[in-house]
């Protein structure tokens, strides 16, 4: 079952939060931060029913009573400047064994952002922060998404060597 997050829902989100995190490339260079963890589930799902910048979309997978997934999303200003808004993910994690629930997930987060006559442009992303996520791609083009841009990164090592070099 796929419904609206809740302030009782905080910790099953945080455990997802925090088993994604162990297995991303960020496990060896950061700790989660215990209070940002909390305080950044909380503010999204006090986000929930508002319709302006900074509002929010929270669903979770539920199944037999146990959280298995949630996808989280905002809106901002388009380039946080103009009257118009976009609908931005910003996590979708699911341990479930059904696909559809991740599909369901999305629709959700998709009907939420089109029944707002603010937002005019709607994202779904992926980060190679944990293994896989590239097949989100296929996903979102089968929906209708389509690439509009690319993200670099300055790999930590080469910031750090070069932070290195200044230094001496």
């Amino acid at each position: 079952m796929i419904r609206p997050a809740i302030f009782a829902d905080t910790p099953a989100i945080e455990r997802l939060l925090r088993r994604v995190h162990a297995k991303s490339k960020y496990a060896s260079l950061t700790p989660l931060n215990d209070k940002a963890l909390n305080q950044t589930v909380m503010s999204l799902i006090a986000g929930q029913n508002q319709n302006g910048p900074m509002a929010t979309h929270v669903t979770v997978v539920e199944h037999q009573g146990k959280v298995l997934g949630f996808m989280a999303a905002s809106l901002n200003r388009i380039y946080n400047i103009c009257d118009k808004l976009v609908a931005s993910d910003t996590f979708i994690i699911s341990e479930s064994r059904r696909a559809s629930d991740t599909v369901a997930m999305i629709d959700a987060y998709i009907e939420w952002a089109k029944a707002n006559p603010k937002v005019i442009e709607i994202i779904l992303t992926w980060s190679d922060a944990v293994p896989g996520g590239e097949k989100m791609a296929k996903l979102y083009t089968r929906k209708g998404f389509r690439l509009v841009g690319e993200q670099y990164e300055m790999d930590h090592e080469m910031r750090l060597s070069r932070a290195w070099e200044e230094a001496a």
